[in-house]
């Protein structure tokens, strides 16, 4: 049932929403009170009062429980029904909101009693034990592959951390030494097309042997990739690649199994608005 313009005139309904929506805690809530549903029917009315009744108890108990790190994971979970990429941070999310799920639904559990309408509501909520654990075995914290979710990427990043640490050791050399000391701009080193730089004074051009990768705005200063390091750089973009190509291998996996898990469809998402 939908309230024509003039009774929500009326009523300042506007000024009331917009009061609804500072204390809604997640996007979907806030977007949820656009449009809120009105009710013609007792029994409906008297359901909905019901969670509104305890979700207010809940509250000034002081209950530990929240939704605030609730992201919106809809256009995350759009792509991956139709079959899109997302990547380890939105994955990230994804595994964040299924906690919240879980901690809300345990909480409802040990609570059952206090909050029935509620916890009646959120019966339905899925724990995704499978999902949660995939994630938490191949994404870190920080939405980063793990290392140790793979052998073949392990060995991998080992070797690509193998050929860093040779490539650093040549430049350290070089910038230690005291006749290269005087061609460089400074005392460091820089990326320039995946390649490692030096930055050498223009005037020392010929001095220092390599590949030239571009130059700073003023002229003075060209980013030269040592002829000692050419092959390693190569080396290294190619063990960089294929780690690259492993890591996407994994993640494609995972999001298989995360289109599987919410073919059942996150209606707990939806039913958290409140």
């Amino acid at each position: 049932m939908f309230a024509d313009e003039t009774t929500l005139r009326d009523l300042e309904f506007g000024f009331i929403r917009e009061k609804l929506k500072e204390y809604a805690q997640t996007i979907l809530g806030k977007e949820y009170f656009e449009n809120p549903v009105f009710f013609d029917r007792r029994g409906d009315i008297e359901r909905e009062y019901e969670y509104v009744s305890e979700a207010v108890s809940v509250i000034n108990n002081n209950e530990d429980i929240s939704l605030e790190p609730l992201a919106d994971v809809r256009e995350y979970l759009m792509r991956l029904k139709k079959g899109g990429i997302i990547s380890g941070p939105d994955i990230l999310a994804i595994k964040d909101m299924i906690t919240l799920i879980r901690q809300f639904r345990s909480f409802l559990r040990a609570k059952r009693e206090e909050y029935p309408s509620i916890y009646r509501l959120t019966e339905c909520f899925e724990r995704y034990d499978d999902l949660f654990a995939a994630i938490n075995r191949i994404i870190d914290e920080k939405g980063i592959v793990r290392d140790d979710c793979s052998e073949r990427l392990n060995d991998l990043r080992r070797e690509v951390r193998k050929i860093r640490e040779k490539i650093i050791s040549i430049i350290d050399n070089f910038m230690q030494d005291p006749d290269s000391q005087k061609t460089l701009m400074d005392s460091y080193y820089s990326i320039r097309n995946n390649r490692y730089v030096l930055p050498v004074k223009t005037q020392f051009r010929s001095s220092v042997k390599g590949i030239i990768h571009g130059s700073s705005n003023t002229g003075e200063t060209l980013f030269i990739e040592p002829a000692s390091i050419v092959i390693l750089d190569n080396e290294l973009v190619y063990a960089e690649s294929r780690a690259a190509s492993e890591e996407e291998n994994i993640l494609r996996d995972l999001r298989k199994n995360a289109k599987r898990s919410m073919n059942t469809r996150i209606v707990s998402e939806e039913t958290m608005i409140f």
